[in-house]
């Protein structure tokens, strides 16, 4: 603020001194009634320098009008103008020593007692806004001073402004500063973590946000029970309208859920969510129509992106395998610990491999893609096989495909 003192004549009771304020914000004066975080002002006299304050003292002054007047008997004075918000908190402040009379006006300048924050941010690697919308729907932050001092402030932010000035003001002090780049859905996808030395004042603070793990990339098409493929949705063999991503981690928490709708260009990216490096993930495309369509990796997220580049989803059915112990089998009055059973494909590749209990006598297999394959089973005491058997089934259409039981 700038306070502006004049004397007027003397007289018996002193002399009159009219003050006029303004407060130093962004830069340069400005007038008291268009700083709207002021919710009051006040004016305090001392005799002498650093002296006692005159009775009647602090008086409120008037914001709006930006002015004062005083009667003062000749003398030393010290005069403080402070302005205050809703929350009393001391925002800004001038001091100065005044000699009653005085010649001319004097003026005052109000500085800031605490400090104000303009956050302006980016977004790697490019240094620019192009994520805000594509990926982040706005920035949540936090700046909090250490300790128990309590001393904290959280904001939500639109991203796509690039920069904001923190509605609150700060001590000078030194903070932590937590930026994140929330998705849509709620998601993390950029962060950036700094310390800050808050000064009295104004202070700029940049910060450049980093991915917060990769995007999983793909590009989908079918592949009809006829080896055909195919990104045609509509085709006899296809028939299907869209299909669904599911993409989940080992830990049993809340998969990630995505629509996928049937385009001329069926690439995709997951931009909502990201996964850090070393996260093993459960990657799977479900699609209904003319036949049951899937495909499913499990993998462990890269350093970067995981790029799948073209997916094929797969023909998929059902099945259950089934299997007794005869009286001539080597397992027969033996104290099995349990049974493995493997499926293998045409190619050797192990489909589905799965251990149940001794008292079992059946395995229900769902989503194994159309084909042939070599079924084995063992009955084994711990790791040991004591009996086994083997053959040939085939999964040829949706649904259950009925196999003929085992014997070992």
């Amino acid at each position: 603020m700038i306070f502006m003192v004049a004397c007027g004549s003397d007289s018996s009771d002193g002399s009159a001194v009219v003050a006029t304020f303004k407060v130093f914000k962004d830069g340069g004066n400005v007038e008291c009634s268009a700083v709207s975080e002021i919710a009051r002002a006040e004016i305090s006299v001392q005799r002498g320098v650093a002296g006692v304050e005159l009775p009647g003292f602090p008086q409120p002054v008037d914001c709006q009008k930006g002015s004062v007047e005083l009667n003062l008997a000749a003398d030393d004075y010290t005069i403080l103008i402070s302005a205050y918000d809703s929350a009393n908190t001391l925002l800004y402040q001038a001091r100065r020593p005044v000699t009653v009379p005085v010649d001319g006006p004097l003026e005052f300048s109000l500085e800031p007692q605490k400090g104000r924050v303009k956050l302006v941010w980016s977004f790697a690697p490019n240094d620019d806004l192009s994520p805000c919308g594509s990926e982040v729907s706005n920035l949540d932050v936090t700046l909090a001073a250490g300790g128990t001092s309590g001393d904290s402030f959280t904001a939500q932010l639109d991203c796509s402004s690039g920069e904001v000035w923190l509605n609150r003001y700060f001590n000078a002090r030194s903070y932590t500063l937590l930026v994140l780049g929330v998705s849509s859905e709620g998601y993390t996808v950029y962060k950036t973590r700094t310390s800050v030395a808050l000064e009295r004042g104004e202070n700029e603070v940049s910060v450049s946000l980093a991915p917060e793990g990769g995007k999983i990339i793909f590009d989908w098409q079918f592949l009809t029970p006829d080896k055909t493929e195919t990104a045609d949705c509509s085709a006899p063999a296809i028939d299907v309208s869209s299909a669904q991503l599911s993409i989940s981690t080992e830990l049993g928490d809340e998969p990630i859920e995505v629509e996928l709708t049937c385009a001329s260009d069926q690439s995709y990216a997951l931009l909502f969510k990201r996964f850090t490096q070393g996260t093993m993930l459960n990657f799977e495309i479900l699609a209904d129509g003319a036949h049951k369509y899937r495909f499913f990796e499990q993998f462990v997220m890269p350093a970067s992106d995981k790029d799948f580049g073209l997916v094929s989803l797969k023909p998929v059915g059902d099945a259950e395998i089934r299997w007794s112990v005869t009286s001539t089998s080597s397992c027969n009055g033996e104290s099995l610990t349990g049974f493995e059973i493997s499926i293998t494909d045409e190619e050797q590749r192990v489909v589905r491999r799965e251990s149940v209990s001794s008292s079992a006598t059946n395995l229900a297999v769902s989503n194994i893609p159309y084909g042939t394959y070599n079924i084995t089973i063992n009955g084994k005491i711990n790791r040991d096989i004591i009996c086994q058997t083997n053959g040939i089934r085939e999964v040829t259409m949706r649904g259950n495909n009925a196999w003929d039981e085992f014997s070992l």
